[in-house]
């Protein structure tokens, strides 16, 4: 079996990650897999993947913004290389490389993968492109209801796979010494600093308890930092708050010495990565009802659920409940862990991949 990835990105963002793990598995499984990624502009993308020592294909431009020679340049050049590495299965992550491939289309599956909900939303050309997959793919069941209700898509074609996380780096074991005090009620949130994550509800929220024994983490890069800074300063909590940057390695050190994790919105993939890994380290999370935060949050049983991501009130009474019951805080951790083993295991959802491979390429 042959598997073709495009991805019309050349950072590491959710997709790729994504992208890269299913690949990693494939060829410890012996399937021939190679990704074509973007090359206009460049980007980091290139050093995880020869890190990792996975196939790939850098003769793209995948240049989003449309331009005639880049495009026809792309569908010229990406004709041969399908022609000579002859796939089974073309997986899709973006719309740009989907319009390519259907137009390649010949002997072939096509996969496409769906991520959020602006991409499960009817668009202009869209239904055309889910029509012309073979298949789709995507994290959530909310996705999934979206591509029926707004594309008319054959519920037959989808196939819901959940995002995953690797329950062995993020485990409760493990060193818990990310910071220096131990007597403080740590609040944390991974997430890159952009407005519609949502970090200034958090701070906001977190502003309104009574902060004598508590702290709030914000981990992350982003354009939208010094904005919370700023809001940080003027609500007069800048002792209280903590900005670590981007973390990478020491990520689940600093995991497992928080108390509680919360997320306020999905990042690129949809999957909610960093929700899991804080679930697969033991920590009672709070989220928003929607997306894969609600297939990951059983509201009342690992974490809670609020309403909306602006929804300061209800996210203050929910970090209150949690500060002050350190025995719930504990059962919901637990219980995160058995989640993650039960429904996000990366091994048990990759294996799930390789079969759905499988079944398309026999179907």
């Amino acid at each position: 079996m042959k598997i073709l990835h495009i991805l019309s990105t050349s950072k590491w963002t959710g997709p790729s990650q994504f992208v890269l793990d299913i690949n990693e598995y494939l060829l410890e499984n012996g399937i021939n897999s190679i990704i074509a990624l973007r090359t206009k502009p460049g980007g980091n993308l290139i050093e995880f993947i020869k890190e990792k020592k996975l196939n790939f294909y850098d003769k793209l431009y995948l240049y989003k913004k449309f331009n005639p020679f880049y495009f026809f340049h792309d569908l010229i050049v990406l004709k041969n290389f399908i022609k000579n590495f002859n796939p089974d299965i073309v997986h899709v992550h973006f719309s740009l490389e989907h319009i390519l491939t259907v137009i390649l289309k010949k002997n072939f599956k096509l996969i496409r993968s769906v991520y959020n909900t602006k991409s499960a939303k009817k668009r202009f050309l869209s239904s055309h492109l889910f029509k012309k997959a073979d298949f789709i793919h995507t994290v959530c069941s909310e996705y999934s209801e979206l591509l029926l209700k707004f594309n008319n898509v054959d519920s037959k074609k989808i196939k819901i796979i959940n995002g995953w996380v690797d329950e062995n780096t993020f485990s409760p074991s493990g060193e818990k010494d990310f910071f220096k005090f131990n007597d403080k009620i740590k609040i944390g949130m991974v997430a890159r600093f952009q407005k519609r994550r949502a970090h200034s509800t958090l701070v906001k929220a977190f502003s309104q308890l009574d902060l004598s024994n508590k702290i709030l983490v914000l981990t992350g890069k982003g354009e939208y930092m010094e904005n919370i800074k700023k809001l940080v300063k003027e609500l007069n909590i800048v002792d209280q708050v903590i900005f670590t940057g981007y973390i990478k390695d020491k990520l689940p050190v600093l995991l497992r010495s928080l108390d509680i994790f919360v997320l306020l919105e999905e990042g690129t993939d949809g999957s909610c990565r960093a929700l899991l890994e804080a679930m697969a380290v033991g920590l009672p999370v709070i989220g928003v009802n929607k997306g894969g935060m609600k297939e990951a949050i059983i509201d009342g049983k690992n974490g809670f659920l609020i309403s909306s991501k602006n929804s300061v009130n209800e996210l203050k009474e929910k970090l209150k409940i949690l500060c002050e019951n350190r025995e719930l805080r504990e059962e919901f951790g637990k219980n995160s862990r058995k989640i993650v083993l039960e429904k996000f295991s990366k091994r048990k959802n990759l294996e799930k991949f390789l079969n759905f491979y499988r079944m398309v390429k026999n179907d």
